[in-house]
């Protein structure tokens, strides 16, 4: 695995690792669609996770809301206490794994994903007949806020990313106030690496910790990926060299600066 690298003053808010599989349409209800083995599934999943001391769970859809008219939306959330990370999450046709900072590199992660894959294999009934993987995905989410000098979006923008957002002046000068301009912009693209594979790059205004923000979201997707637990983190690994060299280009040396020294943590 190549060396990794962590800066001083990181944005990161959130890493995001997902596998979702196929589930069985309802012809008669558009987008609904059944996990047959999700009972079975939550409840084994529930039972690994609590000999691992992730006691802490959490129901995150009404049980009165059918589980067919939420296909691949997480309903449990596993913590070994409120408010610790990792977080493992599952629903009808999804599996995913959560971190947010102190984030110790991608070494570290990946040992967590490898674990939370090998959970949801060992879990899922059949996996080797009934688990079809039908897409993957990484994702990173960084916001940029007062302590990377951010005040307004748009120059922020301008001064700081190389990918290039603005508006005329005329429109900017017709805003009341250019503090209260927001923006979602997204561009997605197919990866000359992997047919199957695609990118986002996600740029709006938010908040983090209730202080505006710029957020930056890179996502790396896969719709073959493959069904075993050797596929998933193999591709993981190749999604996260994109989703790295991705944030290496956006940001441009201004806001590298900002960010502070690099430490190399790792090979």
């Amino acid at each position: 695995m190549p060396a990794d690298f962590l800066y001083e003053n990181p944005p990161l808010v959130e890493v995001i690792a997902e596998v979702r599989w196929k589930l069985q349409p309802i012809q008669s209800l558009p987008n609904a669609a059944i996990d047959p083995h999700f009972s079975a599934f939550a409840s084994d999943l529930t039972s690994l996770l609590d000999a691992e001391g992730f006691q802490t769970v959490q129901t995150v859809v009404p049980a009165e809301v059918p589980l067919e008219l939420i296909p691949n939306r997480v309903v449990k959330r596993f913590r070994q206490a409120a408010d610790r990370w990792p977080v493992f999450q599952a629903g009808p046709g999804i599996f995913t794994v959560n971190v947010v900072p102190p984030y110790n590199g991608w070494a570290e992660f990946r040992t967590i994903l490898a674990h939370g894959v090998d959970l949801l294999f060992k879990s899922y009934p059949l996996p080797e007949k009934y688990l079809a993987v039908s897409e993957t995905r990484l994702k990173y989410i960084d916001a940029f806020s007062t302590k990377h000098n951010y005040d307004e979006l748009l120059p922020f923008i301008r001064d700081h990313f190389s990918i290039k957002i603005d508006l005329p002046g005329e429109i900017i000068e017709s805003a009341t106030e250019q503090k209260a301009i927001t923006l979602a912009s997204t561009v997605s693209f197919p990866l000359r690496e992997r047919g199957s594979s695609s990118g986002i790059i996600r740029i709006a205004s938010g908040k983090h910790h209730d202080v505006d923000a710029a957020i930056l979201e890179l996502t790396a997707l896969d719709k073959e990926c493959g069904s075993s637990p050797d596929a998933i983190i193999e591709w993981m690994d190749f999604a996260h060299s994109m989703v790295r060299g991705w944030f290496q280009v956006v940001a441009n040396d201004k806001l590298k600066q900002l960010m502070g020294p690099v430490h190399e943590i790792g090979t």
